[in-house]
């Protein structure tokens, strides 16, 4: 994959310059240095964070760019994230056979790096695949046929995101000239924390993959009751594509446990839950990812369940209650493996 590393890069690298010359003159150093102060405490408190001054949106914007598409990719390219990876493969072949664009429903996702990432990362990637065919483990006849456009629709609490999102898309267009500036929608505001969240789900319903990158813990304390997730959140799993990837990425895992037990509490009884928790990853990097398919999976297989207890330990110690207890009597059987009848963690 080494290939397909340095292209990554080398893209980025061209988006960032690009990028550089359209918002420089508006990101304010001060006001993004107050915003992270305020997304760090929000990592505690979980307490949400407004996201309103131009300044710091255009520098939060330059900064994190090429650590949030990062992440995406080494999350898609980690070891146990391959069949995760195989189906957003398989969904961007049908989509060119189709002759539509990769459809991303990208929840909190101003300021769309959602869509660098991924546009990076399968370009990158087709090709890998065309110069080390050990890389093309799916067999691909036409790795072009994961070059298609991707429509991106960025679902925000926050209207100030428009200018940020308006500058990714023109930016997206120069870089691969099958992405067009329309591709990129912001949809503003809507609400995770609110269960009245018509427009997140009808785009969910759409979507080929679902991303959700650090929206989690810092809005727990509006989301999280009872041990679990409240808001769109049960909607949103309910309503999740059979066979469409759902990536969730955060700077900390203590709210994993609780995501994918609220998940496999609302899915429909005929369709099974696969929970990955990828190993491996930077230390800040932390991903969950979820995916669903009908009926029970040909290898159910147990595992090992040591990460899920950790990550509820380490919830337990931010709460101070007794989080780690009820939450381990969902995931610990004496065995140490996984027995909920419908969902599996890797």
């Amino acid at each position: 994959m080494q290939h397909a590393r340095t292209r990554f890069k080398s893209l980025l690298d061209q988006f960032q310059e690009a990028l550089d010359d359209r918002l420089a003159h508006v990101a304010c150093k001060r006001a993004h240095d107050e915003l992270s102060q305020k997304l760090t405490g929000a990592l505690v408190d979980g307490k949400t964070v407004s996201f309103e001054d131009e300044g710091a949106l255009g520098a939060y914007t330059l900064k994190r760019l090429r650590a949030r598409s990062r992440a995406v990719f080494e999350v898609l390219l980690a070891e146990d994230s391959g069949e995760i990876l195989h189906c957003l493969l398989r969904k961007c072949s049908a989509a060119t056979q189709e002759c539509r664009q990769l459809r991303i429903a990208s929840l909190g996702g101003g300021p769309a790096f959602d869509v660098v990432a991924l546009l990076a990362t399968l370009e990158s990637l087709a090709e890998a695949m065309s110069q080390e065919p050990a890389v093309n483990s799916e067999g691909f006849d036409r790795c072009d046929d994961l070059l298609c456009g991707i429509r991106c629709t960025v679902l925000d609490l926050a209207p100030a995101w428009s200018s940020a999102v308006a500058a990714v898309a023109e930016v997206s267009t120069e870089i691969w000239p099958r992405q067009e500036a329309e591709f990129v929608k912001l949809i503003a505001p809507v609400d995770l924390r609110s269960s009245d969240c018509w427009e997140i789900i009808d785009t969910v319903c759409k979507a080929d993959i679902v991303i959700a990158s650090y929206v989690l813990h810092e809005n727990e304390a509006a989301i999280l009751s009872q041990n679990r997730l409240q808001g769109a959140f049960p909607q949103i799993f309910q309503h999740l594509p059979v066979g469409a990837p759902m990536i969730f990425l955060d700077a900390t895992h203590r709210l994993w446990p609780v995501l994918v037990q609220t998940a496999e509490d609302v899915i429909p009884h005929e369709e099974y839950l696969k929970a990955i928790i990828p190993d491996g990853m930077a230390s800040h990097i932390h991903a969950a990812l979820l995916l669903k398919s009908i009926g029970l999976p040909t290898r159910p297989g147990p595992t090992n369940c040591s990460a899920m207890e950790t990550f509820a330990a380490h919830q337990q110690a931010n709460q101070g209650d007794s989080m780690t207890s009820v939450v381990l009597g969902m995931f610990w059987a004496p065995s140490g493996v996984v027995h909920l009848h419908n969902w599996e963690v890797d």
